[in-house]
């Protein structure tokens, strides 16, 4: 039986509702990486949060800036970890889930918060060095970063020239991955692990501040 969350009356116990499953796949931490190296976790089901993109925070409850980078479980069309079956709540490697879910009680989150950007991996360890993808993420990660779409938006000069300088930053984005994939034949899901989100699909939380 998966760990699921308990919507009950402060039962100190697992009521097998499958609301934790279904609040997001968790990040991955160093104790999960054999996971991923086993092939238990392949790179079609991680997606990379990059360092300063704007992420939901379980422990703020708010979009902030993401403080490093992370790899966490991806979600298709809602929020869902996609290792959870909804016909029965049911994980898909419970007997090998990664660390996060092991430690989340939904009537003590305090295990849980305390680990969250702690030891934490990312593609660094994960991709090989001397890897064909390796130097166009490289690149990627100096050319196109959110801490100068952070620093366009803070600027409070008026005019098109921040729009400008933000939309220089996403054309390289979605350019770079343009010709990773072309070159590669990269799958969709194995774009979002070399590169992340599209930038593009970030733009909102900055125009609502």
């Amino acid at each position: 039986m998966p760990l699921r969350y308990n919507t009950g009356q402060n039962l100190k116990n697992c009521q097998q509702c499958g609301t934790c499953c279904r609040k997001g796949g968790p990040a991955l931490h160093r104790q999960d990486l054999y996971l991923i190296q086993t092939g238990i976790l392949p790179i079609s089901r991680l997606v990379t949060i990059r360092n300063g993109e704007p992420v939901f925070s379980p422990v703020t409850g708010l979009v902030e800036p993401a403080r490093q980078e992370l790899l966490k479980l991806s979600a298709s069309n809602s929020w869902s970890c996609p290792l959870l079956n909804p016909a029965d709540n049911n994980c898909e490697i419970y007997n090998s889930r990664p660390s996060e879910c092991r430690l989340l009680k939904c009537w003590d989150t305090a295990e849980l918060k305390n680990c969250i950007y702690q030891d934490n991996i990312n593609r660094w360890d994960i991709i090989p060095p001397d890897s064909d993808i390796f130097p166009i993420v490289q690149q990627h990660e100096k050319v196109c970063t959110f801490a100068d779409i952070e620093q366009s938006a803070q600027t409070k000069k008026p005019g098109n020239g921040i729009r400008s300088k933000i939309n220089v930053i996403i054309e390289r984005d979605l350019s770079i991955r343009e010709q990773a994939v072309s070159l590669l034949s990269l799958s969709l899901e194995e774009e979002l692990f070399y590169f992340g989100r599209p930038m593009f699909t970030s733009l909102e939380y900055y125009s609502s501040r």
